[in-house]
């Protein structure tokens, strides 16, 4: 069986700093931390240091259904995400900046998204798909970007 527990390594030491329940893994922010999710639901974990050492938790459950990855764009204010529903997979775009994390799905021609990927600048969001070249949206409006 495989498990379904991530662990949180020193990269120094190898020493395993903490475990923690779900199979996937992204960073996020509000506070420094990680996103967990598994079949039951996704997870914000906040990470912070106390006292010199790494205090993990309590969890917050976020908003939606359950997502298989996530991507955070590096000012922390967008995320594309990857969800199972009915057999395929869905891009969803989410606002962390608002409260319930409002998500829009991506207008992908199959649903079967593989990768949602934020820009740096969160401006901008690349799905790619089985099969598929990958698109290019606005994240705010969903309107899709033609190539030249």
């Amino acid at each position: 069986a495989l498990d379904s527990t991530t662990h949180l390594i020193d990269p120094r030491t190898g020493e395993s700093l903490a475990k923690l329940p779900g199979r996937f893994l992204a960073p996020v922010p509000d506070p420094t931390g990680w996103c967990l999710s598994d079949n039951f639901g996704s997870f914000l974990w906040p990470v912070r240091e106390s006292g010199g050492q790494l205090v993990v938790g309590p969890p917050r459950r976020t908003p939606g259904p359950p997502f298989e990855q996530m991507w955070v764009s590096p000012d922390g204010r967008t995320a594309g995400v990857r969800r199972p529903a009915g057999g395929r997979l869905y891009g969803e775009v989410l606002d962390l900046t608002r409260p319930g994390w409002p998500s829009a799905r991506l207008p992908m021609p199959t649903n079967t998204a593989v990768r949602v990927i934020v820009s740096p600048d969160g401006r901008w969001v690349v799905g790619t798909g089985n099969n598929q070249p990958p698109r290019v949206w606005a994240a705010a409006t969903l309107e899709a970007v033609d190539a030249e």
